[in-house]
């Protein structure tokens, strides 16, 4: 597998992740049920947990110039900063 292609799956992973992970946290601690709204929020608190923790590491992946064989400068940061925000978003 081509470094390419193992960086376009792990974005695709995270926001995967990112979605089940406000899914989880809006059913189980919540007590929402699961419906059309509860989806489509999980869905759009998916995208902002996939977007505002990726904001520094993908600084850091361009200063370095985006490079297919530095995925790990991107991708380890990344998900510290999901976790965090995650942890947050419990907090609420």
């Amino acid at each position: 597998m081509t470094q390419r292609i193992v960086v376009l799956v792990l974005f695709v992973l995270y926001f995967v992740a990112a979605v089940v992970i406000n899914l989880v946290i809006d059913v189980r601690l919540d007590h929402r049920a699961l419906d059309q709204t509860t989806v489509s929020l999980a869905i759009g608190e998916g995208i902002a947990l996939y977007g505002l923790s990726g904001l520094l590491p993908f600084a850091i992946w361009g200063a370095r110039g985006f490079r297919a064989a530095r995925w790990a400068s991107l991708f380890v940061p990344w998900a510290f900063f999901a976790a965090v925000v995650t942890i947050i978003g419990l907090g609420r």
